[in-house]
């Protein structure tokens, strides 16, 4: 399967091919030895899922990037399923670079204001992201 993830550029993507790192933890570390504790790397099926997804969680990096993962879906249930979340067990991992990427920044900006400031739902603003990014 061919999965997009948003991910910090300084941050090495062959650690998400290591499998003692594939695991999802959540934001409160008291959950870590709870069912909470996903095996699968956070990502989304399609490009426009993805564009929705960071702009209606407020996702940052310090240097922002998007990459291709490939691999199998983690049997494991996803946070944030309903935003379109999956859980992936990458093979092989690559940055997306020129125009596809700053393509997508521009979207997920577009995405930030009418999900803000607009006050869109989140499935409106993922409908739109599929008009604009059909990947």
């Amino acid at each position: 399967m061919i999965s997009y993830r948003f991910q910090d550029m300084d941050r090495d993507l062959d650690r998400l091919l290591e499998p003692e790192q594939q695991y999802s933890y959540p934001w409160d570390p008291s959950l870590e030895d709870t069912d909470a504790v996903r095996h699968g790397i956070s990502a989304c099926a399609s490009l426009s899922d993805l564009a929705a997804y960071v702009a209606t969680t407020a996702l940052q990096a310090q240097v922002p990037g998007v990459c291709i993962l490939e691999g199998p879906e983690s049997g494991d249930e996803p946070l944030d399923g309903d935003r379109g979340e999956i859980l992936v067990l990458p093979t092989s991992a690559r940055w997306i670079e020129g125009e596809l990427v700053e393509k997508f920044f521009e979207v997920v900006a577009t995405l930030c204001d009418l999900y803000w400031d607009e006050q869109w739902g989140f499935n409106e603003v993922r409908e739109y992201a599929e008009e604009l990014l059909p990947l």
